[in-house]
């Protein structure tokens, strides 16, 4: 696990991978943690990575300027968006972990061979990868309206091994995919959260 302090330097703890938890110095604004790697973004918008080293998983491209980063737990791969919006992968490869996927978007997340993106102006969920089909469909389904079925907006996503979740423009988290149908109900985000 992984967290920025107060003073803008990355923390981690837990694991077993003493290269994993052990970032670099400096400020960060962002921090992604994977399968025994993790990847921080520098105010200056340049990505960079420790852990152990696996299908150049710790060599993000140097010429790239990112807004968000997204490390997968499940593989050795990760993922960020430009400055220009669009999505840029590195490490593993794969049709989860395309090299290029225009945008314009706002967010991505990586799960189990699956990643998600985030669509900048449309607010709509865009999958790609293993059962990209599926999971992009159950987006769309599970980001309904339970009582006028019109779809909300997501303002932020997320991922785990299977399934996904997101908080609609309503500040409602709604989840789908392993173990998740697209019926869930919607439950309010607390008071104490915000969109970060």
């Amino acid at each position: 696990m992984e967290g920025i302090t107060k003073a803008s330097t990355v923390h981690c703890w837990g694991g077993h991978v003493i290269a994993a938890i052990s970032p670099p110095p400096g400020e960060f604004v962002q921090v992604s943690s994977g399968k025994d790697f993790s990847c921080g973004l520098r105010p200056t918008g340049v990505a960079q990575c420790w852990g152990n080293e696996r299908r150049r998983n710790t060599r993000p491209p140097s010429d790239v300027r990112f807004k968000q980063l997204s490390v997968s737990s499940y593989g050795h791969s990760a993922c960020g968006v430009t400055l220009e919006a669009d999505v840029v992968c590195w490490g593993e490869k794969g049709a989860w972990a395309l090299p290029l996927k225009r945008g314009p978007f706002a967010q991505v997340t990586m799960g189990n061979r699956v990643t998600c993106g985030l669509e900048q102006d449309s607010k709509r969920v865009d999958c790609w990868g293993l059962n990209s089909v599926d999971a992009a469909r159950d987006a769309a389904q599970s980001g309904a309206s339970l009582d006028e079925g019109e779809h909300h907006a997501f303002e932020a996503l997320t991922s785990g091994y299977q399934h996904r979740c997101g908080i609609t423009s309503l500040s409602e988290v709604v989840c789908w995919g392993s173990k998740h149908g697209p019926d869930e109900n919607a439950v309010d985000v607390p008071d104490s959260f915000v969109v970060a």
